[in-house]
């Protein structure tokens, strides 16, 4: 897994007003080092792939196909072009493709990656006219506008026109309605190995990690001592614990998040450990509310190494959703073998799993209290 250097929050509104003062001069421009995955190598420009600084039109030829969304970066340096961390920009131009072209990323860049638009959607034998929201500037910037083609199929041929980039004005933001908060975790804090939650002592330190997103993640307070995290403009987001420490978690047997989701819909989840790298995303389906997930290390995650947890991913993550209460714990080592008044059972389906009730008690497909 590649870790991307530290995201610098975008705030995004509906619609951008930005001056008509083309701060991107072409005849100044080059184009930088090009990056090229899946060994995510720097290599000189494919055949086909040039910059016309005289016409300011990019061609790009992708020499194979790309599978994921950070593999074929081309930069285009213009030293004389400056963002102001104080000010807003929009990035405008004009796009074709031989074939669809989805998810392309469009950034500024220094030390860190500002993201203004990881969705775009060059699509087949037509003219796509783009203007980015407004966004912030970067502090130290090292001049480049990279323009990122992941996705790209291969001998694909985008041919991007038109570049300007333009002082905008500050975006306002909407208020937003914040939910209820999520349900009050029940399990026994000594069975606990908490990353975020109130209603427990965390037992290491969580950050979000800069790994390129443009989700925008913060605690806010949905009542009165208790607080979670509001995601806007999401699309995944990395979550480090202790620096990206190892943390032995052997001793515990399942994972409890809660999550909110203005719709039913789905989210990827996954932890990661180091040393080598290992990580494998599940697919949990999300119902409009707060969900209580609960997910068995052993069999959701027979991948990860739990002797070296560092890390926790989501992946396609609703626009804006809300977590909380992110622990791990150990299960109660009472059976559903044990327990009584047969007749009682009855099953149902919870987030995508078959749950057991018998006697008021919950227990998972392999009779494990839930």
């Amino acid at each position: 897994m590649k870790k991307l250097s530290t995201l610098l929050a975008v705030v995004l509104i509906s619609a951008t007003t930005f001056a008509q003062v083309n701060l991107f001069d072409a005849s100044a421009t080059v184009m930088g080092d090009i990056y090229y995955a899946p060994n995510w190598e720097q290599i000189a420009a494919p055949e086909g792939t040039v910059w016309n600084a005289a016409t300011g039109v990019l061609t790009v030829v992708a020499p194979s196909a790309c599978y994921g969304q950070w593999q074929y970066q081309v930069p285009l340096i213009h030293n004389d072009l400056g963002f102001d961390p104080d000010k807003y920009y929009a990035i405008s131009f004009t796009a074709t493709a031989t074939a669809t072209v989805n998810n392309v990323t469009v950034k500024l860049d220094d030390n860190a990656e500002v993201v203004y638009d990881n969705t775009i959607s060059i699509p087949a034998g037509e003219t796509l006219n783009y203007v980015s929201k407004a966004g912030k500037g970067v502090l130290n910037s090292n001049h480049k506008l990279m323009f990122d083609f992941g996705l790209i199929g291969a001998n694909v041929t985008v041919t991007i026109s038109n570049i300007a980039v333009c002082e905008a004005d500050a975006p306002q933001e909407e208020p937003v309605v914040h939910p209820a908060p999520a349900p009050a975790p029940t399990t026994s804090a000594d069975n606990v190995y908490a990353i975020f939650s109130d209603a427990y002592t965390p037992a290491a330190a969580m950050g979000i990690g800069g790994w390129g997103q443009t989700t925008i993640a913060k605690v806010v307070e949905l009542a009165e001592g208790d607080n979670a995290y509001y995601c806007s403009n999401s699309n995944y987001l990395g979550i480090e614990l202790d620096n990206n420490t190892e943390h032995n978690v052997t001793d515990y047997t399942n994972i409890h998040i809660d999550i909110y989701a203005p719709e039913a819909g789905q989210i990827g989840f996954t932890p990661i450990s180091f040393n080598p790298t290992s990580e494998q995303v599940k697919l949990i389906p999300l119902n409009a509310g707060w969900n209580s997930i609960d997910l068995v290390l052993a069999t959701d995650y027979p991948n990860v190494s739990l002797e070296r947890l560092g890390q926790f991913k989501f992946d396609n993550m609703p626009a804006t959703c809300y977590f909380d209460n992110l622990y791990l714990y150990k299960q109660s080592t009472t059976g559903l073998s044990g327990a009584k008044n047969n007749e009682q059972r009855t099953k149902t389906i919870k987030n995508g799993q078959l749950i057991i009730s018998c006697d008021g008690v919950e227990y998972n497909v392999l009779g494990v209290r839930l």
